[in-house]
């Protein structure tokens, strides 16, 4: 039976046993019974109510009907609900709150560091401009500011004058003359202002290319214009000028245009150095001419159907030896560099020899299929690999076991060498032996004493 029923139940017996004492208080005039009776009652009823309220306090989770909240759009009937809604919406507001500090932090460490970047940018700034070597000529430096200072002083002399006559025209008191001729200097003025504040900036421009080429004493145009956020074809344009007007004097621009050198030491080894890859650009060409008549001689040798083989077989070979000098430029190791040297030496040496004996072709498709592709492909990693400034364990482990792998390929390279000249030797040998027999049988050498 459950808590409501055996309420009523109680309620009942207690008002029937009030009912039977009054009546039998008016019968007798004794109502001592009645007052038991309500005594009685009213007793079970605090006592049901504090048992209610215990359970309550005790348990809160059975008195539902007492924590009847509502939040927004959503009613909570249980007081765990509720309470779990109040620490969702604390949990809510600390980690606003949190965020908050963190972006205001963040904001106040990234102000601080364009501070620090700033500060930084001037120092260095100062002492590029108290140390830089460059030999540089500050070209109107006195006429430009002297223009400016003029410009503003007649700027507005002559500009309160301007207004003074201008007044005087619209009321009557000026003539057209009187405005003319201050209006005149006005203008003038401006244009000495202009001229001054054109030659300070021309200087400005000068000085700071300068130190960005710094104690190179060079700078390409496309690193000045980007350092300075200008247009590449403006930066040089005015290159031009500043050189033409005197600002370098020992300034040059590149046959390209688009370095320049700031010493007459760095323009020599420029000049030096053109005059170096001219001859061997020149030494390459002539290289290449000689190579391609020696290899129209060798597929002359061949039968028709294999000359396209061939001659793709040898242009895949000179591919391969300028790619593997292309590599070896880009790696700075000294090690691995004499590798690749010995590599590129016994390659060129291989495909000579081919095209001196076209007919060894069927002993190089290996080489061609398999041994080439995978040697470049191996010092392409390596090259990859020597790039990174901070290299693991991993790195390190796989440019060793490819520096050895070059060496196993060298000895191979070196032993294809051997197999490619074996014929000849064989030939020579064997043609040394019948001249010896014949120069015997005609008695004209004499066989050697062996002791």
């Amino acid at each position: 039976m459950d808590n409501g029923k055996r309420n009523n139940q109680n309620f009942n017996r207690l008002g029937n046993q009030i009912k039977e004492s009054l009546t039998e208080g008016l019968k007798t005039g004794d109502f001592s019974g009645l007052n038991n009776a309500i005594t009685d009652s009213v007793n079970s009823v605090l006592k049901e109510a504090t048992g209610r309220v215990n359970d309550v306090f005790m348990d809160p989770y059975k008195g539902e009907e007492f924590y009847k909240v509502k939040s927004g759009q959503k009613s909570y009937s249980t007081y765990k609900e509720a309470e779990d809604y109040a620490k969702m919406l604390q949990e809510r507001r600390r980690l606003h709150n949190e965020a908050v500090r963190k972006e205001q932090l963040q904001r106040e460490m990234h102000k601080q560091e364009l501070r620090s970047l700033k500060k930084q940018q001037k120092y260095e700034l100062r002492v590029n401009k108290e140390s830089m070597p460059v030999k540089f000529n500050p070209v109107g430096k006195t006429s430009g500011n002297l223009c400016i200072a003029g410009g503003i002083a007649g700027t507005a002399i002559f500009g309160i004058k301007s207004i003074v006559a201008l007044f005087g025209m619209l009321f009557g008191a000026g003539t057209l003359p009187a405005l003319i001729v201050p209006a005149a200097l006005l203008a003038g003025s401006f244009g000495v202002l202009e001229f001054g504040l054109a030659r300070k900036g021309m200087l400005d421009r000068a000085r700071k290319y300068a130190m960005i080429a710094g104690n190179n004493m060079y700078a390409q145009i496309s690193m000045l214009a980007s350092s300075l956020g200008l247009n590449p074809s403006k930066v040089k344009k005015d290159i031009k000028r500043l050189l033409r007007k005197g600002y370098y004097p020992e300034g040059y621009l590149d046959a390209e245009e688009t370095t320049l050198m700031l010493s007459n030491d760095v323009f020599k080894q420029y000049e030096l150095t053109m005059k170096s890859a001219d001859a061997q650009r020149k030494e390459q060409a002539r290289n290449a001419a000689l190579d391609d008549e020696m290899l129209q001689d060798a597929l002359s040798k061949l039968d028709p159907s294999v000359r396209g083989e061939f001659a793709t077989m040898v242009g895949t070979g000179r591919e391969s030896i300028n790619r593997l000098h292309e590599l070896n430029d880009d790696i700075p190791g000294e090690n691995i560099s004499n590798k690749l040297y010995s590599l590129e030496d016994t390659l060129k040496e291989i495909f000579a020899r081919l095209q001196e004996h076209p007919e060894q072709m069927n002993r190089m498709h290996k080489t061609m299929d398999y041994y080439l592709p995978t040697m470049i492909k191996l010092v392409e990693a390596y090259a990859e690999y020597d790039k990174v400034k901070n290299p693991g364990p991993d790195i390190i482990s796989a440019k060793s076991e490819i520096e050895n792998t070059l060496d196993t390929i060298n000895e191979a390279f070196i032993q294809l060498q051997n197999n490619l000249f074996r014929d000849s030797v064989w030939d020579v040998t064997t043609d040394a032996q019948v001249l010896q027999t014949v120069l015997k049988q005609e008695g004209l050498a004499k066989d050697k004493v062996t002791e």
